[in-house]
């Protein structure tokens, strides 16, 4: 079923996504592993080009303030324990994306700067226009939070969101386990909010 289309609070909620934060940790190989996972196991065939926010979300679902409910969540698509605690700790800072990702498709990283140009318009479907006339055949903007891991590093938590538009957009929390063939696969998500409930993430 397509996301529904959210009000002003999406429009809230995109820009402080764009806002920039320093970040002093970086992206180790094994995260960098798992985003890559998460990525190719969304990617439409044919994607020309995928559009990902340069730096890491942190919080901005507020999965680390209601930990029981997050953790009951969390248990629900099979974390271990400790996998939560995991991504709490990671995520208490955004690093930036600084290796490259072997996905599927064609992907930009959007920094600050492109950021600021390309969602500079008053009015926010102007500034949509302007992205997709920019990344021609992109989905939208994709945002991930670091990897959350359990104590053996055999499975990863993650939260991830896709914008793509004024009104549309939607966040999940996705757990991946560590195959037998070395690689990480998705093993379930759950949807934390769609359109109308766009978190308002902390600046």
């Amino acid at each position: 079923m397509p996301p529904r289309r959210p009000g002003c609070r999406a429009l809230l909620a995109l820009a402080l996504l764009l806002a920039s934060a320093s970040a002093a940790a970086t992206l180790g190989e094994r995260e960098a592993a798992v985003f890559e996972a998460l990525l190719n196991h969304g990617l439409e065939p044919g994607t020309p080009i995928v559009v990902i926010a340069e730096e890491t979300t942190g919080d901005p679902a507020a999965i680390g303030t209601h930990l029981a409910e997050s953790a009951e969540l969390a248990a629900e698509l099979g974390a271990p324990p400790g996998t939560l605690d995991d991504w709490v700790r990671r995520n208490a800072q955004r690093v930036t994306i600084d290796r490259p990702l072997r996905l599927a498709a064609t992907y930009q990283l959007l920094d600050a700067e492109q950021r600021a140009k390309l969602f500079s318009a008053e009015a926010p479907q102007l500034a949509w226009s302007q992205f997709f006339e920019h990344y021609r055949g992109a989905p939208g903007l994709i945002a991930l939070s670091r990897a959350g891991f359990d104590a053996d590093f055999e499975h990863a938590l993650m939260y991830i969101e896709h914008h793509c538009g004024v009104e549309c957009g939607a966040g999940r929390l996705v757990l991946l386990s560590l195959g037998a063939d070395g690689a990480w696969h998705v093993n379930g998500a759950a949807p934390l909010w769609m359109a109308d409930d766009v978190p308002v993430p902390a600046e």
